[in-house]
């Protein structure tokens, strides 16, 4: 998978501590100009998907659950966001050390001017920290279970 760095929402965010709604540490200008008055980016179009990757660095512990949503707004600081995708609620148990939690396709959509990442965390956490970026290739991975060995060839 190719990550381009332009195109990261959070490297080893850990900031998503308390109870509260979070935004990732970095946003994409979709457009590099200030816009006209209800401009929108047709962001999503094209050949090749763009794919959201979450990926989970050290395990979180305590707290809740956490949303994570893709969001776009009119001004840089994510206010007044623009839902987009969303993981829905994602319990503590499953945000475990060194995996990737959530890969989908941007939807196709009318996306504001700034694009970013929305993290609303219920509880309080003492650790955990996640990355959150857009791929053109995202990962495919397949787990076996212990022991499993391919066939031999015939």
């Amino acid at each position: 998978m190719i990550i381009n760095r332009e195109e990261t929402f959070s490297i080893a965010q850990a900031n998503v501590r308390a109870a509260a709604t979070y935004i990732s540490t970095d946003v994409i200008d979709l457009t590099g100009e200030a816009p006209t008055a209800g401009e929108i980016n047709d962001f999503g179009t094209g050949a090749h998907p763009m794919y959201l990757v979450i990926r989970i660095g050290a395990a979180y512990v305590g707290g809740t659950n956490i949303t994570f949503n893709l969001v776009s707004s009119a001004a840089e600081a994510l206010t007044t966001p623009t839902i987009h995708l969303t993981t829905g609620a994602i319990a503590t148990a499953q945000l475990t050390a060194n995996q990737i939690l959530f890969q989908a396709p941007l939807p196709l959509g009318n996306y504001l001017r700034y694009l970013g990442l929305q993290y609303i965390s219920t509880g309080i956490y003492s650790a955990g920290t996640h990355d959150a970026f857009l791929t053109m290739q995202p990962q495919r991975s397949l787990n076996y279970r212990s022991g499993f060995a391919l066939p031999s060839a015939v």
